[in-house]
């Protein structure tokens, strides 16, 4: 039967845009022949390009997605075959597919997103994956080629979104096939496939830290996959122990389907008050869109605990505010924001101080910063990783946790551990440091020190040459230790006196000009007092 529908087709004059009959497989041979026969009458057969894997429509990392459509499309010899889903076609059903070639480049792992806009079809449709290849090979792949293989995707879902690994520098074939159950175009699918690095933001174990408040700061869920490799109610840290309120199985996090979740977080130095605003939803994918679903958390990567959710879901050009919560110091928040039915938009966030103070910080990765009250001084450390790209750290320092400005700076040289003192530190005092890399710069956490300044310590005449006079300030002390250091904190003067009165002299003939620092230690107390002084010889 199939051979004698050939026949009259082969033996009519095709036009042009006319379609290949429905119910009709045609073998390699019968299909080339098709298209030569259609070439001869200077006409061709409207089947997309990409319908055979030799053909395939090379697709670019990170591009905007690539508008395809399985109408008019056959199955190719052993293409159903070979599909690793298998469980393809069945009466009545005439499976299409649609190919595509990626190149690999550096990437370890690459997200693959299919979004559909157009309205929902009652025949089924699957994705499947295949590689790696060298340059240009790979076609007709195998099952046993296999790297992924999602069989009858939700029909009513807009998009799907999936992390595969990869071997660098290798190319990937991705096969859609639909399976028409009949009736017009309509039963086959429109859909825009694109291909993404992965984001740093994909996981709540790096998010994109938040460091200013009252600023809009922009975010997209384009290029994302689930946190935990597949969509559903999403257990997002793991942890059987903490469960929404809202949700029904145990250790899930949010009561919807996670499809394609980004993640951002701020920290705080002081407690106090928070709202966050959700707002400027646009460019979604879907038509009509379906909007986002986002959610806000405190606690660890590892134990995630539910603050609020957003509306689900939060529709394009609205905006939502969350409810007033409080916020500890040293506290961080997590956010989370994710497609409804994987739809993919833009979006943004604003994060309002409403007591407390706009006390943030950025972390910077694989930087462990402390500073410590040193008698009276104080003392900054902090090591990191060896790193090809820094150049140097601004030490900053800040009396109100919010305007910073750099005191010092010191340059990168290949050692892990640093350190740095302030002998002139305010009441209270902010530190951070500022670490210039080639083309980026971070921050590390933020600390601060109280510092008591009571009873200054005063000495003149400053500039000094050889007798310095100094006044303690104070009618408690007995046995002190008189030390002068430079700006190396190397020790250039050290003196040891007992029964002290308020007024005192010392010798500092001898040491060479330059910037020093005083500093004179209550032996008893075990407190210290200093102030910078400058000799002149």
């Amino acid at each position: 039967m199939k051979k004698i529908i050939f026949l009259v087709i082969a033996s009519c004059s095709l036009s042009y845009g006319q379609l290949v009959p429905d119910s009709i497989n045609y073998s390699s041979s019968e299909f080339h022949e098709l298209r030569r026969i259609d070439t001869k009458n200077n006409n061709h057969l409207r089947v997309t390009v990409n319908d055979d894997c030799i053909n395939a429509t090379v697709l670019t990392i990170d591009a905007p997605c690539t508008n395809g459509t399985t109408a008019t499309n056959r199955v190719e010899p052993n293409e159903t075959t070979f599909f690793p889903c298998n469980a393809i076609g069945g009466g009545g059903v005439t499976p299409r597919s649609s190919w595509y070639r990626v190149k690999s480049s550096t990437l370890n792992a690459m997200n693959i997103s299919i979004t559909r806009p157009g309205v929902g079809t009652n025949c089924g449709y699957h994705i499947a994956v295949y590689g790696p290849f060298a340059s240009g090979t790979g076609c007709l792949p195998t099952a046993a080629a296999s790297v992924y293989c999602e069989f009858f995707l939700d029909l009513f879902d807009p998009g799907f979104h999936f992390q595969v690994n990869t071997v660098p520098n290798s190319d990937y074939l991705i096969q859609v096939m639909n399976e028409d159950c009949g009736g017009g175009n309509n039963r086959t699918i429109d859909y825009c496939l694109g291909v993404y690095t992965v984001p740093a933001n994909n996981t709540p174990s790096i998010p994109t830290m938040i460091d200013q408040c009252g600023v809009v700061i922009n975010g997209t869920n384009i290029g994302y996959s689930p946190t935990n490799g597949g969509p559903g109610f999403e257990d997002l840290d793991n942890n059987l122990g903490t469960t929404c309120p809202a949700c029904i199985t145990l250790g899930d996090d949010v009561p919807y389907v996670v499809n394609n979740d980004s993640w951002f977080s701020f920290c705080t130095t002081t407690a106090g008050l928070w709202s966050i605003d959700f707002t400027n939803i646009s460019n979604c994918t879907a038509t009509p869109a379906n909007g986002l679903q986002m959610s806000i958390f405190r606690g660890t990567v590892a134990n995630l605990t539910v603050i609020e959710h957003a509306p689900s879901p939060s529709f394009p050009a609205t905006t939502w505010t969350s409810a007033p919560f409080a916020v500890a110091a040293g506290e961080c928040i997590f956010l989370m924001v994710d497609g409804f039915a994987g739809d993919e938009c833009d979006y943004s966030y604003t994060l309002n101080n409403l007591s407390g103070g706009c006390n943030i910080l950025l972390p910077l990765d694989d930087l462990n910063f402390t500073t410590i009250d040193n008698n009276g001084f104080n003392q900054l450390r902090w090591n990191i990783s060896v790193s090809d790209e820094l150049n140097y750290f601004d030490i900053q320092r800040s009396n109100n946790g919010i305007n910073f400005y750099t005191m010092d700076s010191m340059e990168y040289n290949l050692n892990s551990d640093y350190m740095y003192n302030d002998f002139e530190p305010f009441d209270i005092t902010y530190y951070r440091i500022k670490s210039v890399f080639e083309s980026e710069i971070k921050y590390s956490n933020i600390t601060v020190i109280n510092t008591n300044k009571k009873n200054k310590l005063s000495a003149y005449p400053i500039p000094v040459k050889d007798e310095l006079n100094i006044n303690l300030n104070s009618n408690n002390i007995t046995d002190i230790e008189i030390k002068v250091i430079n700006l190396l904190s190397q020790t250039v003067y050290v003196k040891k006196v007992s029964n002290v009165q308020n007024n005192l002299k010392i010798n500092l003939k001898g040491i060479n000009s330059g910037i020093y620092y005083l500093i004179i230690k209550d032996e008893i107390k075990n407190s210290s007092k200093f102030i910078k002084i400058k000799i002149n010889k």
